[in-house]
């Protein structure tokens, strides 16, 4: 008998066991499923209402001044009587906010009681979202500023003139108008009766750089400084390569009778004395551009060709080397204008201006070579998005 029992006894205890530990996964595997809700920084929901695909919903009472895109306001300690104005499908998301983040945790924790599976809480209330608001609002505004100083948007007047360069640009093979005006209606645009009056009669009214002739100033005095015969390209480092349409600035250039390479130094358009010709080899072997590494003196790409072009005409027509930097600075800022605010901006944070910068310093390799531009830009303590600029190297 006492074997029995000790049997019966033994068996009760491994069955005890076996439903305690049953009892045990089961505990843990509920605690395992429990939901809760996540927060969610001002940052993170300002990038979520770019593209929104969740319910916003106000909590604070008194009520305020909602976020806009907030689909419903309900006290934080009214929701379970306010059950229609939530969404049904409980698996939606719900981005919860108050005024400083102290309500909302516990509408978010009510709502996971209700059965909602996708809560957010904001962190810091409409207070933290309104301060990155601001800040966006103040770095936009500053952007603005660096972007009046760096390139206007009315534009800057140069004291140079296209007077018939451009006829003879044409005249020579170095723009082919047919190609021209075929590869302008490709953008669904064309050339302004100003630009036709510049290339078939010549002008001489000054030289404007804005952000609407930035391109044509480009691409012209591309073809301009490719086709001029100047020393800079039939002696200078350039001439050295035999195949001479394997750079950006040569082969790049397809909207001349010729391919570009066949073009280069083809047709004396500007004339130089000895004298303008030393400025322009002085000026354009200190005169850089943020796509390369090459000086101004070596145009291997597009923004170096139309430089030096703009730097011949101006010499042509009697100007000092300081005209000259200052010019190449302003066509650089409207073709780069980026790099040029991020400049504007590190001269700032050095307690300098953009407005007495030297111009010779700003277009040298420490800030406008590609690698000086990168250095600039890293060494900010804030960007400023301007999206302005004719900084392609192509047609």
């Amino acid at each position: 008998m006492k074997t029995a029992m000790g049997i019966i006894l033994i068996s009760l205890i491994i069955v005890s066991g076996c439903i305690a530990n049953t009892n045990s996964e089961q505990t843990t595997n509920n605690e395992s499923e429990k939901i809760e809700f996540s927060n969610i920084s001002a940052q993170e929901l300002n990038q979520k209402l770019e593209n929104k695909d969740f319910f916003l919903l106000d909590v604070h009472i008194p009520e305020q001044e909602h976020i806009q895109g907030t689909d419903a306001f309900i006290p934080y300690n009214e929701l379970g009587a306010n059950l229609p104005k939530l969404p049904q499908d409980k698996s939606t998301p719900i981005v919860v906010y108050c005024r400083s983040g102290t309500m909302s945790p516990e509408a978010s924790q009510k709502l996971i009681d209700l059965g909602y599976i996708n809560v957010m809480n904001l962190e810091g209330g409409i207070k933290g979202f309104n301060a990155i608001q601001t800040q966006a609002e103040q770095e936009i505004s500053k952007g603005n500023l660096l972007l009046e100083s760096v390139a206007p948007i009315e534009g800057i007047v140069l004291p140079v003139k296209w007077n018939d360069v451009l006829v003879k640009t044409i005249e020579a093979g170095g723009i082919d108008l047919n190609k021209y005006n075929t590869q302008l209606a490709k953008y669904n645009t064309k050339l302004t009766p100003e630009h036709e009056k510049i290339l078939f009669d010549g002008s001489d009214e000054n030289i404007i750089f804005s952000h609407e002739t930035a391109l044509f100033n480009l691409n012209m005095l591309w073809a301009l400084g490719l086709i001029n015969d100047n020393p800079i390209l039939t002696e200078g480092k350039i001439s050295e390569y035999e195949t001479k349409g394997r750079f950006a600035s040569t082969g790049g250039w397809t909207l001349g009778t010729n391919p570009g390479g066949e073009l280069l130094a083809t047709a004396k358009i500007i004339e130089l004395t000895p004298e303008q010709q030393a400025i322009v080899e002085e000026v354009t072997s200190n005169v850089y551009r943020p796509c390369c590494g090459n000086s101004t003196a070596f145009p291997d790409c597009n923004h170096g060709m139309a430089a030096l072009a703009l730097a011949e005409l101006m010499a042509s027509q009697g100007a000092t080397k300081e005209q000259i930097y200052d010019a190449l600075l302003v066509a650089n800022s409207y073709w780069f204008t980026q790099t040029y605010v991020n400049t504007a901006a590190y001269l700032e944070q050095q307690g300098k201006s953009w407005e007495n910068a030297d111009a010779k310093e700003i277009l040298g390799a420490e800030f406008s070579s590609y690698s000086g531009s990168i250095t600039t830009q890293k060494a900010l303590e804030n960007t400023y998005q301007v999206n302005k600029g004719a900084g392609a190297c192509g047609v």
